[in-house]
């Protein structure tokens, strides 16, 4: 028996536009409120320090025969210049920073977590990274948290598994089996846990095996790409239900549970 994807793709995409250049606009808002904050501090700085500058160092300094004060003395003026004005700059330039920071601390924790395999808890109180399903078909994901964000992607099939990355109010952040991540609101996702048969290994027969063992006989061969609905893993096979046929996958071959992952039924 052979298991397919049937026609047709369980996604489409949608026309991309540019909103904000590369910035979501949930950080743009971040960034423009730190920006008025900081620049007002910046600018109530510039006017308390707008007064006769260097006036008590001068004062009691002591100037030579030709009028002109040590050098001692100006260079300390110079400096204490430089601070003054360094005061004023750096209020402007922190919002610059920030921004900066928030383009590069999504791609940042993903290297960490690929790196050390470690499990943050979100918002929710649930673990992050983990695994969920689009609860019906007809779902967009987009570019931002909310329902202003531009869609990246149309998906038309239930069931298919999302990764849950991230957490911002009612909206999740996923990873798709492509690779492609974006958002979707979170009445749109359910815990019920289903996978794809290595979808990486494209026009290739994965086994459904009746045990969980190599040398098992056969209950089906699945399409790579194939969904169906993980029953339970032990953390090296999986029971898994194609189309009406259940049987033993190797876990490595299904994207939508995690190698070590321990699923019960």
């Amino acid at each position: 028996m052979r298991c397919s994807t049937g026609t047709g793709s369980f996604r489409v995409r949608t026309t991309r536009g540019l909103v904000m250049g590369a910035l979501p606009r949930y950080k743009f808002r971040l960034f423009a409120k730190s920006a008025l904050t900081l620049f007002v501090a910046g600018s109530s700085t510039f006017e308390a320090s707008s007064g006769p500058p260097l006036a008590v160092v001068r004062k009691e300094a002591k100037y030579g025969p030709d009028g002109t004060a040590p050098i001692s003395v100006r260079s300390y003026s110079v400096l204490l210049g430089m601070c003054r004005q360094m005061r004023t700059v750096i209020p402007l330039l922190a919002p610059v920073l920030i921004w900066i920071s928030l383009l590069l601390l999504p791609a940042g924790q993903a290297r960490a977590q690929d790196i050390t395999g470690s499990i943050e808890t979100g918002a929710s109180g649930l673990p992050l990274p983990r695994f969920a399903s689009l609860k019906s078909s007809r779902i967009n994901m987009r570019a931002g948290p909310g329902r202003d964000y531009r869609i990246e992607w149309n998906y038309r099939k239930a069931g298919l598994p999302m990764e849950i990355i991230q957490e911002y109010d009612n909206w999740r952040k996923v990873r798709d089996a492509s690779g492609d991540e974006g958002w979707i609101h979170v009445s749109l996702l359910t815990g019920k846990r289903t996978g794809m048969a290595a979808p990486w290994q494209k026009n290739e027969m994965l086994p459904l095996r009746r045990q969980p063992t190599p040398d098992s006989s056969l209950i089906a061969q699945v399409e790579a790409g194939a969904l169906g609905e993980v029953v339970s893993c032990d953390g090296e096979w999986c029971i898994v239900d194609y189309d009406g046929y259940e049987g033993y996958m190797r876990q490595a071959q299904i994207w939508g549970v995690y190698p070590s992952e321990k699923i019960e039924d």
